[in-house]
């Protein structure tokens, strides 16, 4: 199977390709409504998708670029939203490898603004990119969250969701509109829960099956970045853009 990936300005999509991208959520996530779906699509700027020749979705990542003044500062976000891989596209890592890319694009047009990845999860297996590819990101097993990047993450997280925001659980709850991973998706592995990275996320998310999202964040600059993060991102896929 050959894959390719694609980073697509949102306004671009077809109508197909949104039909497409709801019927693969669905395959892993449960109480996904149509019209929510398309309209947390429709306010996002840009899509990672991975396909298989032949024009299969196989996966695709949501993103929202939000600039917000932190304490009198300007700050740059990169929100992910909706995000799903089936496994057998995992390997080669082409959503990861096209994400770095779009974060390397934003590096060069953004240089004196702080750059920060906003991301909430309820997966294991998105918190774990956290680790894999960020030497300093929050909440972490490491360290303490320090209080200017707490700050940083409240005010992105208070503007996205508003009072359904948990400051001290950094936890976003799970409503009655708001899609869940269905249950065979949703457990952890009993032999994960022995990675400590995975273990500190069921600690900290005890709602995850539930569909609870844990609010992460972590600063994107060339210092905050692991040698994975270069190798995936240089790596000699395919990833092509639709601007």
């Amino acid at each position: 199977m050959k894959l390719h990936a694609q980073i697509v300005r949102q306004s671009r999509i077809s109508e197909k390709d949104r039909e497409n991208m709801i019927q693969l959520y669905r395959r892993y996530y449960d109480n996904v409504e149509e019209s929510i779906f398309y309209a947390d699509l429709q306010r996002k700027s840009w899509v990672i998708w991975v396909k298989e020749d032949g024009d299969r979705l196989m996966g695709f990542s949501n993103i929202e670029i939000i600039t917000l003044p932190v304490e009198g500062e300007k700050h740059k976000f990169l929100f992910s939203g909706d995000t799903i891989i089936t496994e057998e596209a995992r390997y080669p890592a082409l959503l990861s490898a096209a994400f770095i890319r779009f974060t390397d694009e934003l590096l060069k047009s953004r240089e004196r603004t702080p750059v920060y990845w906003f991301l909430i999860t309820k997966g294991f297996r998105t918190y774990r990119f956290l680790p894999m590819y960020f030497n300093k990101y929050y909440p972490c097993i490491a360290e303490d969250f320090p209080v200017s990047e707490k700050i940083v993450l409240d005010t992105i997280a208070r503007h996205k969701f508003g009072e359904l925001y948990q400051s001290e659980k950094l936890i976003i709850p799970h409503t009655q509109t708001k899609d869940r991973l269905k249950a065979g998706h949703a457990m952890i592995p009993q032999g994960r829960l022995q990675n400590p990275h995975v273990r500190f996320f069921a600690d900290k998310n005890p709602g995850h099956t539930d569909g609870d999202e844990l609010c992460c964040i972590t600063r994107i600059s060339h210092e905050n970045v692991t040698p994975l993060y270069y190798k995936t991102g240089r790596s000699g896929v395919s990833i092509s853009w639709v601007t």
